[in-house]
């Protein structure tokens, strides 16, 4: 028979949680109508309004929208809590305090005050709630606003609510009893990839809760829930840095669209706005100039299955292995000597040596060869109007460009990167019509970024990349660039997957699911 305390204690949420929901209805239903009601009066005395009254009631209209928006989030995970409020229980006794006074605490999805303030339901991602994760009876600790609270945790309870009923309640010493796991596991084997809050380990927490590791790797067996931690673990990041950190902040890479299809029901399960996730295919589509086209990532990697000694599968080896990313870093490094010919240039009456010219040019090497180009323009400029003659006329930036241009060795990306190929040996590169095949996309857009730059994600903070290891080694190294990683090398995590090596890094928190 059920503990008739925590029948009792049940009955008490969900009827606080029902008349929370019908509040926030309500609420909902006015704010619709103070929008809709305030639209009508724009519309009817528009031309006796001034610019100003205008201007505030459009403001009032956006922080009415806000707040609607935010009512129904709140609403919606009311409604999910009423179906299962909580799923877990402990009781913890702070040091100095005497038996009588040891708390309880119910771990929910979702944390839940009533009326008055007090806390009925806490955030799984709450720190008080590691305390469940990580410590069996006895003595438990957890750190919150900076603080250590220590204390004996005196007692830890599974407990199962669906359709707003109890199924049972279990005491447990440990984080999740065997029986349990595998009743959930079992549960939903079947069904698509849902949330782990409730059957989270101890090993699985530590990596959730860890805010001090910036580079992390998850290794597992495909089924080990190395997708779901890394889920999991975003969605404690956007609950605990919820002032700083934003859903647009992370960005996620993964094969396929099955890891896509994962995010969209977890992460809102969680409480969460949808994260930006893109596949190869979609990341690739919006790095590539619009006039090309390209073989989709699967397809290719179908093709090469199905013939791993063909020619394609050939192509494909050469550019998979970390020796051509070396061989490719070390061409447009060389190539830096000798893409801008050793020819002088006269303008305005005025002689820039070759020299000169190459000087600059390797100066600014940090930077894409257009933006050299610019910078070079500048100084060039420069010179002309401090030797500037009143009858002379100085040529417009655009002009000294279209020279400079003039006198490269290779005037596009395309073009440097059929040089290299040819390098590799006949047939190395396919290009027809404007068509790629997947194996040189990324190869071809590192040299993209090398001559012109490319569109950079700046300001990500959070990265998620999804199978590493069948992730092209190039894409990875690519990445690298195109999040702007600041001292992380992709492709050398790719080269070392398991090593314990540090890796130094400012500002970005990295995952590699393996």
């Amino acid at each position: 028979m059920a503990d008739i305390k925590e029948v009792s204690y049940l009955e008490e949420t969900l009827i606080q949680l029902r008349k929370a929901y019908k509040k926030l209805s309500s609420n909902i239903e006015d704010q619709d109508q103070n929008f809709k009601d305030l639209q009508k009066y724009m519309v009817d005395y528009k031309s006796e309004l001034d610019k100003f009254e205008v201007y505030d009631y459009q403001q009032t209209l956006s922080m009415i929208d806000k707040q609607g928006f935010a009512q129904v989030r709140e609403r919606e995970q009311v409604k999910k809590l009423i179906e299962s409020p909580y799923f877990g229980r402990f009781d913890f006794l702070y040091i100095g305090d005497s038996p009588d006074e040891t708390e309880t605490f119910y771990i929910g999805r979702f944390g839940f005050t009533d009326e008055e303030g007090t806390p009925l339901i806490y955030d799984w991602r709450a720190p008080v709630c590691n305390l469940y994760y990580e410590f069996e009876i006895g003595k438990a600790h957890y750190v919150a606003m900076e603080q250590r609270f220590e204390g004996k945790l005196t007692g830890k309870r599974q407990i199962k609510i669906e359709n707003s009923k109890l199924q049972f309640v279990l005491d447990s010493s440990l984080t999740i009893q065997d029986e349990v796991l595998q009743q959930t596991l079992n549960q939903h084997s079947n069904e698509k990839m849902k949330t782990i809050v409730t059957s989270i380990q101890r090993e699985q927490n530590r990596i959730v809760r860890n805010d001090s590791a910036y580079n992390v790797i998850i290794q597992g067996v495909a089924g080990s829930g190395k997708t779901a931690v890394a889920l999991h673990r975003l969605a404690y990041f956007l609950y605990k840095f919820r002032d700083t950190l934003k859903p647009e902040r992370i960005f996620i890479l993964s094969p396929n669209k099955v890891f896509g299809d994962y995010i969209s029901s977890v992460l809102p399960e969680l409480g969460e706005e949808p994260i930006r996730s893109f596949t190869l295919d979609e990341l690739t589509t919006n790095l590539l100039p619009a006039a090309v086209t390209f073989t989709p990532f699967q397809e290719e990697t179908n093709v090469i299955l199905s013939d791993p000694e063909g020619t394609l599968a050939t192509r494909a080896k050469i550019k998979g292995n970390y020796s051509f990313v070396e061989k490719l870093q070390s061409y447009l490094y060389e190539l830096d000597s000798k893409l801008l010919k050793d020819e002088t240039i006269s303008i305005a009456g005025t002689e820039f040596s070759a020299d000169y010219l190459k000087g600059r040019f390797l100066q600014y090497r940090k930077e894409p060869v257009v933006t050299r180009l610019e910078l070079m323009t500048d100084d060039i400029l420069q010179v002309l109007k401090a030797k500037r003659n009143r009858e002379g006329k100085i040529p417009s930036k655009n002009e000294i460009m279209k020279r400079l241009k003039k006198r490269l060795l290779y005037t596009s990306p395309l073009a440097i990167y059929r040089a290299f190929s040819e390098t590799l040996g006949e047939g190395s590169f396919i290009f027809s019509k404007k068509h790629f095949e997947f194996n040189d996309v990324y190869p071809y857009l590192y040299v993209q970024f090398y001559f012109k730059g490319i569109k950079k994600y700046e300001l990500v903070q959070h990265f998620v990349l999804d199978e590493c290891r069948i992730t092209p080694l190039f894409n990875m190294q690519y990445c690298q660039r195109c999040l702007v990683v600041s001292g992380l090398s992709l492709e050398t995590l790719a080269r070392h997957f398991c090593r314990t090596k540090p890796f130094q890094k400012r500002g970005l928190k990295t995952y590699l699911l393996i």
